[in-house]
């Protein structure tokens, strides 16, 4: 939520936090010296970051899914699976700046702690995914080694490649 001009409260919709999430991971991209590219059509990636600096000279390019949320929110599908070395970026109160965070990790370690918390044995898993809209303080503390910092996302290129 946000104050209008008139102190009146503004309830963002959907399309406004996923906007607001994409900026800030583009922001953080940005920060860290990656480029980032937005695919035209929508087919399970939202953005391409990529550096073509790199030390060795060659071009070092990722896909990332991004989940935005105006809450606190973690979610896994194993649809993603299909794509090679994704990233997955997770952005928690994106309609309000100053408490906004950013998680963003490999698509194998969102897996791993969906399996530390017993979710790859649900029927919700079956069905081809799990999320949760209010995640336990267990959750947080499994996300807190991808919560981003200054060099991160370099850092996380740099293993990949």
């Amino acid at each position: 939520m946000v104050s209008t001009p008139n102190s009146e409260v503004a309830t963002m919709d959907t399309q406004q936090v996923e906007i607001i999430g994409r900026n800030l991971l583009v922001s953080a991209c940005v920060a860290d010296s990656i480029e980032v590219s937005e695919p035209i059509r929508d087919r399970g990636i939202d953005l391409i970051i990529f550096n073509d600096t790199n030390e060795q000279g060659s071009f070092n390019a990722l896909p990332v899914q991004l989940k935005a949320s105006s809450k606190r929110s973690f979610s896994v599908n194993a649809k993603y699976a299909k794509f090679p070395n994704l990233l997955m970026a997770y952005t928690w109160h994106s309609d309000s700046p100053t408490n906004a965070r950013l998680y963003i990790m490999k698509y194998s370690d969102a897996i791993n702690i969906a399996d530390e918390m017993g979710w790859l044995k649900t029927v919700s898993w079956e069905r081809g995914g799990y999320s949760t809209q209010n995640p336990s303080s267990k959750i947080e503390a499994l996300l807190s080694p991808y919560l981003y910092k200054p060099g991160s996302i370099k850092s996380i290129m740099k293993s990949i490649s």
